[in-house]
């Protein structure tokens, strides 16, 4: 459920406005929400968890209005306004696929002439939407240049201005308003420039004065077969941190799995300076450069940063900060590199580079970048400790009095298991993992035959564990405090490596 300015159907979800997101069950989900700006639309987007799956359904929406309001309650009906629709077909060829601007020749790609009318009175909302034909292999982006910018081009990514895109396969959207007479220069794009295929770019806007049209102007001396290389020993790759979406904040919030993450493959040892910078100027901003000896999916996220794979850190410092490494060549073991404001749910985009001071050194050939996009699914649940169940640690007898949660899981999977604390004044805790068909458990039924994770108690926000399940099996998760009569509150979290899952394969709840 999404707040909106006007009752058109959503096209970008704009996650300030996002009042409200369910999970996905079977059958039947109730929740609720309070209205807070009355004589405003809200919409609701009722959907499956994949494409394709049709079904009827029904949605109940009940209300209550509080005697002194003055309206007339709550009027619900249909989105059957449209958007006026411009739609451009293209092609990345071997002449037209330039790849992003980590490549050279990334000014190659297909351009797009956005052109916003003179007669057109105030702002007009536009919406782009890059969508793929192919089922490709390749993240899709798309860059967007006002006239000036692009005519001013050289091949350097020193002048790129913005960015959307690189987080998935299939689709890129991005939202802005337009006044008249300007126009627009848009490059659509994979991430790779070996990659070919179809694309659909859609515009959509409130406006009859937005169009769309092929651009054939090229920056000066721009050619495919030119052999182009860049001008700095320098990678520019432009992100942006959205909120809820990806702004997870630094390693000390379990969000911070939510962050951009990007491998990076060198054929040859060097020494690169790594260096992050945020537009907005007041923000604390650092990454985390570790080695990722699991990499056999070039998309699988990093999820555990233990301190023997952290190669360097940029420490956290207001809009830039930088380190210099030397790293060795990769072969099958990349290294990732995760940029992170120091707070989650901060949105800023951002710019990183990576430099060589070596003039001998073409870096672009030597050093190849990718975005991972699987992200594990997981399921949270939260909980406390509070009177009789502050049960403390395995050696009280009070220990049984403990929450304890089931785990369900219904499919072959990587577990990774997360016990989260309040940040301002961690205190020593820890949990265990029992292999139990019974339910609730008592610690003289715990022993090595059914003991799949013991995490002895640590005095820091979150403390893990992980597990690999080779079948169908039910799991009792007992979390606690060392100290007993403690009261607090945990959120336990179980994250799932199979990308595509439906909550189905993995049920958690209270005991």
């Amino acid at each position: 459920i999404i707040l909106s300015d006007n009752n058109l159907p959503i096209v970008n979800i704009d996650y300030n406005k996002l009042i409200l997101q369910t999970n996905f069950v079977r059958n039947k989900i109730e929740s609720s929400f309070e209205i807070t700006q009355p004589n405003s639309y809200y919409i609701c987007i009722p959907c499956t968890k994949l494409p394709g799956q049709e079904a009827r359904f029904q949605i109940n929406f009940a209300y209550t209005v509080s005697s002194n309001d003055s309206n007339d309650g709550v009027k619900v009906e249909l989105a059957t306004q449209r958007w006026i629709e411009n739609n451009k077909q293209g092609l990345w060829t071997e002449d037209s696929a330039g790849g992003s601007a980590t490549c050279s020749s990334f000014l190659c790609n297909p351009k797009f002439h956005l052109i916003c009318g003179q007669s057109t009175k105030g702002k007009t909302k536009v919406h782009l939407l890059l969508n793929n034909s192919d089922e490709f292999t390749d993240l899709v982006g798309f860059y967007l240049f006002t006239m000036q910018e692009y005519l001013e081009i050289v091949p350097s990514q020193e002048y790129l201005q913005a960015l959307k895109g690189f987080t998935n396969k299939y689709s890129v959207c991005y939202s802005f308003e337009m006044n008249a007479g300007e126009s627009y220069i848009i490059m659509p794009c994979l991430w790779n420039p070996t990659m070919k295929g179809n694309f659909n770019f859609i515009v959509l806007s409130d406006n009859t004065n937005i169009t769309i049209s092929d651009c054939h102007i090229m920056p000066s001396s721009v050619k495919r077969n030119q052999n182009l290389v860049p001008t700095t020993n320098t990678i520019f790759i432009q992100g942006e941190w959205l909120n809820k979406q990806n702004a997870g904040g630094c390693v000390n919030y379990h969000t911070w799995r939510l962050n951009p993450q990007y491998r990076l493959y060198l054929t040859q040892k060097a020494k690169l300076t790594f260096t992050l910078t945020s537009e907005e100027h007041d923000l604390d901003i650092g990454f985390y450069l570790c080695t990722f000896e699991e990499a056999k999916d070039p998309n699988k996220r990093k999820m555990n940063i233990h301190p023997k794979h952290l190669v360097g850190k940029g420490q956290f410092m207001k809009n830039t900060t930088s380190i210099t490494v030397d790293l060795l060549a990769t072969n099958n073991n990349p290294y990732v590199l995760i940029p992170c404001a120091y707070y989650p749910n901060l949105a800023s985009r951002f710019t990183l580079s990576i430099h060589s001071n070596d003039s001998n050194l073409v870096i672009d050939q030597i050093l190849k970048t990718n975005l991972c996009t699987d992200k594990w699914n997981y399921l949270t649940i939260d909980g406390q400790w509070k009177n009789e169940s502050c049960g403390g640690g395995r050696i009280e007898p009070t220990w049984d009095a403990n929450p304890q949660l089931q785990l369900k899981v219904l499919k072959p999977c990587s577990l990774l298991f997360s016990l989260n604390q309040p940040v301002d004044d961690p205190q020593f805790m820890g949990f265990v993992v029992v292999n139990s068909m019974l339910g609730k458990i008592n610690h003289t039924e715990i022993n090595e035959s059914n003991l799949i994770c013991n995490i002895e108690p640590i005095d820091i926000e979150e403390v893990i564990g992980e597990t690999i399940v080779n079948k169908v099996n039910l799991f009792t998760i007992v979390p606690f405090l060392q100290q007993p009569r403690l009261p607090r509150t945990f959120t336990f979290i179980v994250y799932c490596d199979i990308v595509d899952c439906h909550e189905i394969y993995l049920e958690l709840k209270h005991l």
